[in-house]
Formats: structure tokens, C-alpha cells, sequence
């Protein structure tokens, strides 16, 4: 029965939940009473598109914005829960890291060179070599399974298996940092979960940052990638660690330098033991 309405209730209780019905919104889990005259229309449908669109594309461009110009300002922000006008911590690490493997899908950013680490096996040389890995026999073992000199099998091996898998497991970063900050600001935050978001923004910024340095660098045609850019990836990210410990949890600047370059040291250990493992797993199931 119409009761006198423009268009008539199909349903007085709730399509997810089941409630019983006492405004076109659920009272209880929020969902829009259907209305088949109008969410049926194409008029409907194309407007409802075209704003999820630009909404997206808002949320995506501040967030990116905020994440250059204001360290640490995307987790302050989070915490304080305004989250609405930004993306979320993981939706804007998957974008980041599919924007990386697109632009640059056989970079070994993410994965140790064979022969840093071979080189750095004899004299137990715990930056190329943490876990002394003897990767010079493995790789002599693999190539000569395969029928093929090592350098030939580390060629073919590294360019696209290593290149892929770094990226598949980069997450594992996340959690492993997010406790290390936990433990270094507990004081400040007893809450696991804000450390994890300053985990995942740090590493979206820090994706973000070499990709952008990558296509920079090959735009003016160089592409010696040596100690001298490593060096300069890690003084930008201790400057990004500062910058949004100081915005996160409200230090005074000698605090925030001292605690941001602090953080910075597990973010770093960590990414070199993920480099390394990244390349004997690699070799490893060859």
C-alpha cells in the first residue's frame, strides 16, 4: 500500500540485517532503505559513479600530498580519527607498491645484489652478509642443475623471480617495524595499531620516494644506481622519520631528531635482512 507516498516501501525491515525499519536509513547497521524508482535510474547509477570517482581521486591526491609535504601528518590524523577525507593506511601502501612494480618491475630495490652478499661471505661482512649465507656454493649448486654457468643463472634468475617476490612480501615490513616502534615509543602510545600506521605511511613514503627518484633519474638519463643514491635514500627517509615522529607524538625538535633518526635504525636492519633473504629464497627455489 502507497499511503499516500511518491514511491511505495518494498520492505519495512532492513535488506542486511534484518531491523525493523523506521527511516530509509537502518538505525542499526546504516544501510539506504531501497528505492527502485530512483536507485534503478540511470540518471542514479551514473551520478553515484561519477561521485565515488572523484571521491577516490580526492581522497588519493590529498593523501599522497600529505604524505611529501607532512610527515607523519597521514597517522596523526588517523589516531585522531579523521579518517574520512583520506585514504586508508593499506589501500595507500597496494597503491603505492602497484605504482612501483608498473613503473618498475625488475628494479632490484628490494632484493640484495648475489655478489655484494658473495663478496661479503668470506670476511663474514655482517652489512652485505647478516646471516652468513654461503651463496656462492648454492649458486654454483643451481647453475650447474640447470646446465648453465652461474653468471648466466643469476642473470636469469634475479631479473624477474627476485624482482616479483620482493614486492609480493614487502608487507612483512610492516608489522615487524610497527613493533619495533611500539616498543621505542610505549610511552607515548601504548596502542599497537597507531605504530602500525606510522609503519605502513613510512613505508608508502618510502616506495613512494624511490620511485619517484627512479623515474626522475631515468628521465635525465642516469641510472648508476651506487652507495651515493642508497645514501641519499636514507637521509631522506631519517628526515621523514623526524619530521613525523615530531608530528605524531608532539616532540620538541632535539626529541624529535634524536627519536626519528632512532626509528629509522630497525627500518633500515629490517629492510637489509628482507633484501638479503629476498635473494637466497630466490636462489634457493631456482
Amino acid at each position: 500500500m502507497n499511503n499516500g507516498t511518491k514511491h511505495p516501501i518494498l520492505n519495512y525491515t532492513c535488506a542486511s540485517c534484518g531491523s525493523a525499519l523506521q527511516d530509509k536509513f537502518c538505525h542499526a547497521c546504516g544501510e539506504k532503505q531501497l528505492d527502485p524508482h530512483h536507485d534503478f535510474s540511470v540518471r542514479h547509477f551514473l551520478e553515484e559513479t561519477f561521485e565515488s570517482f572523484t571521491h577516490l581521486d580526492s581522497r588519493v591526491i590529498r593523501s599522497f600530498k600529505y604524505l611529501f609535504i607532512r610527515p607523519g601528518f597521514l597517522t596523526a590524523e588517523f589516531v585522531a580519527g579523521r579518517r574520512v577525507r583520506y585514504m586508508k593506511p593499506v589501500p595507500l601502501f597496494l597503491v603505492a607498491g602497484l605504482l612501483f612494480y608498473l613503473f618498475f618491475p625488475t628494479t632490484s630495490a628490494f632484493f640484495s645484489n648475489p655478489a655484494d652478499m658473495n663478496r661479503g661471505y668470506e670476511p663474514h661482512n655482517l652489512m652485505s652478509n647478516t646471516f652468513h649465507l654461503d651463496l656462492p656454493s648454492l649458486i654454483e649448486k643451481k647453475a650447474a642443475e640447470k646446465g648453465m654457468d652461474a653468471e648466466r643463472f643469476v642473470q636469469q634468475t634475479m631479473a624477474d623471480k627476485a624482482s616479483s617476490k620482493s614486492k609480493a612480501w614487502l608487507f612483512l615490513l610492516i608489522p615487524a617495524w610497527g613493533i619495533a616502534l611500539g616498543a621505542m615509543f610505549w610511552r607515548k602510545q601504548k596502542w599497537l595499531v597507531p605504530h602500525l600506521i606510522f609503519a605502513l605511511h613510512g613505508l608508502s613514503f618510502f616506495i613512494l620516494f624511490d620511485m619517484l627518484s627512479l623515474g626522475i633519474m631515468s628521465a635525465f638519463g642516469y641510472n648508476h644506481l651506487g652507495d651515493g643514491y642508497v645514501l641519499y635514500l636514507m637521509v631522506a627517509f631519517i628526515v621523514y622519520c623526524i619530521l613525523a615522529v615530531r608530528a605524531v607524538h608532539g616532540l620538541k625538535w632535539p626529541h624529535s631528531i634524536f627519536s626519528g633518526f632512532l626509528a629509522s635504525i630497525p627500518f633500515f636492519f629490517l629492510l637489509g635482512l628482507y633484501r638479503q633473504l629476498i635473494t637466497f629464497w630466490t636462489i634457493w627455489e631456482a
